[in-house]
């Protein structure tokens, strides 16, 4: 019961079908080892399996219990971007299964602003975990581009130093084209990596994500775009996507 395991959980439902049902193991972190070890009976797995569904399917409980954990937890609310207009504007601030998405011309900055948006999310959370999938630029663009940031930040800093922020904080992704299922093991080895799934992936840029895609241009963007909301709401993380408005 954490986030690697519902993720892989949901994805053996859909390998499996119809047929499959996902079990929530009441035990922060813990398998159904741990549930029987605590004293749990058949009793209580069987109390489990009635308030599972199918792998496409919740139950009004479940739609509650997680609406408790979000929306109705007044002390629970979205990451902060750590600029002002756009925390002012967002109520809940950036919350788990939402995309962010940036639209300008050909060289007109995407990939500098979305590394320094997530670079000053880092400042107000020094534990943020991010996934950067680099498609267009490589990865010797990227650091270039975040040792830019750093020392815009810390003047004078050097090379290692930028090294040192960044190390436990991201894992970058460079191929400049990738499959859907691809996506999906990137993501899921970044979880095994960094221990959690993470909490920020950013695709730079969805045109790049989308040729992995079939159809004319503009079928293969939303397909992107979908595939990018189905993977944040069953992984429960946010995407960070720019992309070109002249496309």
């Amino acid at each position: 019961n954490d986030n690697p395991g519902r993720a892989g959980a949901e994805k053996a439902a859909k390998e499996i079908g119809p047929k499959s049902r996902l079990v929530e193991v009441p035990i922060n972190g813990g398998d159904i080892s741990d549930f029987y070890l605590s004293g749990k009976t058949s009793d209580d797995i069987n109390y489990l399996l009635s308030k599972a569904r199918g792998g496409l399917l919740v139950t009004v409980e479940q739609s509650f219990e997680r609406w408790a954990e979000v929306e109705g937890n007044a002390d629970q609310s979205g990451l902060k971007f750590n600029i002002g207009a756009l925390d002012s504007m967002l109520y809940r601030g950036f919350t788990e299964g939402q995309i962010f998405t940036m639209l300008g011309r050909t060289n007109s900055a995407k990939s500098i602003i979305s590394i320094n948006m997530v670079y000053r999310m880092c400042l107000l959370n020094p534990g943020l975990k991010i996934l950067y999938m680099t498609l267009e630029q490589t990865r010797n663009e990227w650091f270039e581009r975040a040792h830019r940031i750093h020392n815009f930040y810390h003047p004078g800093a050097t090379p290692i130093e930028t090294v040192d922020f960044w190390r436990d904080k991201i894992t970058l992704m460079d191929k400049n084209r990738i499959t859907p299922e691809q996506f999906v093991d990137c993501i899921d080895q970044a979880s095994f990596d960094m221990g959690d799934t993470p909490d920020i992936i950013v695709v730079d840029y969805v045109g790049y994500f989308a040729n992995g895609f079939k159809g004319d241009s503009r079928e293969r963007t939303s397909e992107a775009m979908m595939t990018m909301k189905a993977v944040g709401k069953s992984y429960r993380t946010r995407f960070i996507a720019p992309h070109q408005a002249n496309r």
